[in-house]
């Protein structure tokens, strides 16, 4: 054994003396020949020594109902995320379409046109050629354009708060200061 190092789980048997006397003989022999594991052996049961010193927390009786209400909950929104990104892409073909039929509107219009003529000649700009601007706009083209455009904002939000992990409430603390006071 003196070739070969102790392993965690020797020393975690070392340490709470759950080795017959064959056993922990040998390892107390190769902790005698070895330098190393003997001062990983100090080290560790350091540490078990600070660990045991710290204090007990009580577990709060409801804590596996609320870690299972939570699991639960996250599974939930978890499960509507291939719904939300189908949805988000469907609207977003519509909202690409919306694009489409706006750009043939406002070509059937001639306001490409109508703007480009309107900035060649921009020292005869009068409040008439405004007017007649803004009544070759496709309104409704434009409209349904923009929504679409919104609905695909609101599912890529949904998206990301359906990806995003959520922080642990700080319920558990608020309960132990309770307790404690």
């Amino acid at each position: 054994m003196s070739d070969k190092h102790l392993t965690f789980d020797e020393w975690e048997q070392l340490n709470e003396n759950e080795l017959d006397s064959a056993r922990r003989a040998q390892m107390e022999q190769h902790l005698n020949d070895c330098a190393l594991c003997r001062a990983q052996a100090e080290y560790h049961q350091r540490l078990d020594l600070m660990l045991r010193a710290l204090p007990r927390v009580s577990v709060p009786a409801d804590l596996v109902a609320r870690i299972e209400a939570r699991v639960a909950h996250e599974q939930g929104r978890r499960a509507r995320l291939p719904f939300i990104v189908l949805a988000m892409l469907l609207s977003l073909l519509v909202a690409l379409w919306f694009c489409i039929e706006l750009g043939i509107a406002l070509q059937e219009n001639g306001i490409l046109d109508f703007w480009t003529l309107l900035n060649s000649y921009s020292d005869q700009f009068s409040a008439e050629l405004v007017i007649a601007l803004l009544e070759a706009i496709p309104l409704t083209e434009t409209l349904l354009t923009l929504c679409a455009f919104l609905t695909v904002g609101v599912f890529a939000q949904q998206l990301v708060e359906t990806l995003r992990p959520r922080p642990i409430g700080l319920s558990m603390v608020t309960n132990k200061h309770s307790s404690n006071s």
